[in-house]
């Protein structure tokens, strides 16, 4: 089934193979709010979008031309942090609520054989919601810093390796995942409000995306096999974490993406901070590579590649 493509942050424009960004103005509009800043990647019923309005982020996958395929993952001010999946008895859902109290709040549903899934809350108001569905999968949220940070992740098949690591102030990250063998890797560190959401639709995939700053939005999508995108913004061309309880470590950099190399130096120390960017990839098809670094104030960074026959 041919699909069609839709890739913009702008959300006004429909055409296939259309691409546009939004980047938002590092200051307040003119009712003393933040400006709103977007990324949405779009390929047939696979979603990534991410905004730093109602701090929002949301990554799902429904493929009708399969009997029930579905993962999505969602967050934000206005909506718990919920994951869901199709298994057994499906679909499945976990959703968190932080205002039920006011710590931290955290939901993990897991159905198959030998899955792992670590969540760690360190400050107050975070929230996180994790599921996985299948085998082998290896999911981590780590939220430490200065909190209220909102992570969801929905991994269905096997083998696949889900990270969401949020450090400073009021993120949100969402990853959802369909097929075998997927990795989703996201590093988000100052703040505020850098949003971030991946999803991912078959095989063999690799996503990073890096933020570090404020007010950064990526969006990523990947339908098909072998293919690998990573995104920073102002986050260097790598990043680890290390999960606690004995999850051992995880790092993810422009080195995993095949092909892609970026030589001198990247992020000068005469930009200090990054703010206010926009990135958006789509990739269909197998075997695309794509690597999108910016550093500065509200750059805007589009990516549509189709390998498909």
């Amino acid at each position: 089934m041919m699909k069609t493509l839709l890739l913009s942050t702008v959300a006004v424009f429909a055409f296939t193979g259309f691409a546009a960004a939004q980047s938002a103005t590092p200051s307040n509009d003119a009712n003393g709010s933040p400006q709103n800043n977007i990324s949405t990647a779009t390929e047939g019923d696979e979603k990534a979008e991410a905004q730093t309005l109602g701090e929002a982020a949301v990554a799902e996958i429904f493929d009708g031309g399969d009997a029930n395929p579905e993962a999505k993952a969602e967050v934000g001010d206005s909506v718990a942090a919920a994951a869901q999946g199709d298994g057994v008895g499906g679909p499945n859902q976990a959703t968190i609520d932080q205002n039920a109290q006011s710590e931290n709040a955290s939901v993990q549903f897991q159905l198959g054989n030998d899955n792992i899934s670590i969540n760690n809350q360190v400050g107050l108001n975070n929230e996180s919601a994790l599921m996985q569905i299948g085998d082998d999968n290896t999911g981590v949220v780590s939220q430490t810093g200065d909190g209220a940070h909102e992570a969801a992740f929905s991994q269905v098949g096997d083998n696949n390796t889900t990270v969401l690591a949020q450090d400073g102030e009021d993120h949100a990250a969402a990853s959802a995942t369909f097929g075998d063998w997927n990795t989703s890797y996201a590093f988000q560190s100052g703040g505020p409000d850098n949003i971030m959401a991946s999803a991912q639709f078959g095989n063999t995939n690799f996503s990073a995306v890096i933020q570090d700053g404020a007010r950064n939005t990526a969006a990523s999508v990947q339908s098909g096999n072998d293919n690998g995108s990573f995104i920073s913004q102002g986050g260097g061309l790598s990043s680890s974490v290390t999960a606690p309880l004995g999850g051992g470590t995880f790092s993810a950099g422009l080195v995993d993406v095949p092909g892609a190399t970026i030589t001198g130096t990247p992020f000068p120390s005469s930009i200090p901070v990054s703010e206010g960017n926009a990135a958006a990839s789509v990739q269909a098809g197998n075997s695309n590579s794509s690597a999108i670094v910016q550093a500065g104030l509200t750059n805007k960074a589009i990516n549509y590649q189709d390998s498909r026959p």
